[in-house]
C-alpha cells in the first residue's frame, strides 16, 4: 500500500455525474461521504467508482491503494556511462583501443555480473563481493482477481470464439480451460474472440479460469500477497506459474473476485542497447561502480598503469552499494469541491 497526496483524478461535480476515475487502483475504502452523509451505496471497479446518485456539493473519502513500485531509476543513460569510462581511460570513442563496441559489450557484461550480486575480485580471486539481496532489483505488479465462468456452448479445436458469460473476465488476455492455455484479444458479454491455443474439444460444464500475464522484465517471483478486509496481510500460497512460450502467466486460486493481489518479483538485468537507455543501478553507483570496473577491465588488458587504482575504487563503491539499498504504506484523504457554487434550495 502507498500513500498518495493531492491526487487529481478526472471528475466533475455537476449534480449529474456519478462516475469518478482515480489515478490508481482502489483497494479498500475505509470511509466515503458525499453531501456530508456517510454512504455505502457505490461500486468499485479498478480505478473507477460509481455512486448510486450524483453528488450536489462535495465528496470526501478515505481509502487504501496499492501502487506497483517502480524500480529505482536515475537520469543516467548508457551514453553517460560510456563517456565516464572513456574519461577514466583518457580515450575517446574514436580510439581503436576502446571503440564504442568494445565499451558497449563490457558495460553490459560487468553490469550483469554486479546485478547477480556475486563479483570476484580480479586482483585477489580468493575474495568474493557478495550481496544476498539487492533491493533495487525488487519490483511488483498488481492483479485484480477476475473469476471465470462455465462454458455455455461446446468448444472445438478449430473454433475462434468461445461462448460463456464474460462478466468477470479481462477484456483481453489468457484463460486456463481444462489445462488448455488459451489467448484471446476480444470480448463481448457472451463470448471471447480471436482465441488461439485450443488443443482439445471442451464440454459445456468446463470452467474458464482467468490467467494473469507477468511483466516482461520479471526474472523470478518471490512472494504473492494480499490484504484482507481486516487489513491483515495474507500470503497467497495457492498459485501456479505457467509458461506460454516466452510469456509467464499466473493462476491464482481461492481469492475472492475483485481482490487486489500483489506479486513481488526480482527484475532481470536487461542489456542496454541504445545510448538513451537508462542505467538500472540506483543513485550514482553507475559511475562509482560500473564505470570504474569497466575502465579497469579494459585498461588492464591494454597495460594502462593506473588501472589497479581505478579498480580498487570501484570495488570500494561496490561494497558500499551492496550494503546500502533499501524501501514504503497508507491512507488517502481527499476532498472534491464543485466547480461552481450551486444555489441552496429555498
Amino acid at each position: 500500500m502507498t500513500f498518495i497526496n493531492d491526487e487529481t483524478p478526472t471528475w466533475v461535480i455537476d449534480w449529474v455525474n456519478k462516475v469518478y476515475t482515480f489515478a490508481n487502483d482502489i483497494w479498500y475504502f475505509t470511509n466515503i461521504r458525499y453531501d456530508w452523509a456517510d454512504t455505502t451505496n457505490y461500486t468499485v471497479n479498478g480505478k473507477v467508482v460509481t455512486l448510486s446518485y450524483a453528488p450536489l456539493y462535495s465528496i470526501v473519502w478515505d481509502y487504501y491503494t496499492w501502487i506497483a513500485e517502480n524500480p529505482v531509476e536515475t537520469d543516467c543513460t548508457f551514453w553517460n556511462i560510456k563517456t565516464k569510462v572513456w574519461a577514466l581511460l583518457g580515450a575517446k570513442s574514436t580510439s581503436t583501443n576502446f571503440s564504442d563496441k568494445i565499451v558497449w559489450d563490457e558495460i553490459n557484461m560487468r553490469g550483469r555480473e554486479i546485478w547477480k550480486g556475486r563479483v570476484v575480485n580480479k586482483l585477489n580471486p580468493r575474495q568474493l563481493f557478495r550481496a544476498w539481496k539487492l533491493y533495487f532489483k525488487d519490483s511488483n505488479f498488481l492483479i485484480r482477481i477476475k473469476w471465470g465462468w462455465v462454458l455455455t456452448w461446446t468448444v472445438e479445436i478449430w473454433d475462434t470464439t468461445i461462448t460463456l458469460d464474460t462478466t468477470n473476465l479481462l477484456t483481453s488476455g489468457y484463460i486456463d480451460l481444462w489445462w488448455d492455455i488459451i489467448k484471446y484479444t476480444g470480448k463481448t458479454a457472451t463470448e471471447i474472440s480471436w482465441v488461439t491455443g485450443i488443443t482439445v474439444n471442451h464440454l459445456v460444464w468446463e470452467k474458464a479460469i482467468q490467467l494473469y500475464e507477468a511483466p516482461v522484465n520479471i526474472d523470478k517471483p518471490t512472494t504473492v500477497e494480499y490484504w484482507n478486509s481486516e487489513l491483515t496481510r495474507d500470503w497467497v500460497r495457492n498459485y501456479e506459474i505457467i509458461r506460454d512460450n516466452s510469456t509467464l502467466l499466473f493462476r491464482i486460486n481461492w481469492i475472492s473476485s475483485d481482490e487486489l493481489v500483489k506479486v513481488n518479483y526480482v527484475r532481470k538485468f536487461e542489456n542496454m542497447g541504445t545510448n538513451t537507455d537508462k542505467c538500472p543501478f540506483p543513485e550514482d553507483y553507475w559511475t562509482r561502480v560500473l564505470a570504474y570496473m569497466v575502465a579497469w577491465s579494459l585498461g588492464y588488458d591494454k597495460g594502462i598503469p593506473n588501472s589497479q587504482n581505478i579498480l580498487n575504487s570501484g570495488y570500494n563503491s561496490l561494497q558500499e552499494m551492496y550494503w546500502d539499498i533499501g524501501s514504503k504504506t497508507n491512507i488517502i484523504k481527499q476532498s472534491i469541491k464543485p466547480r461552481f457554487t450551486p444555489k441552496m434550495p429555498i
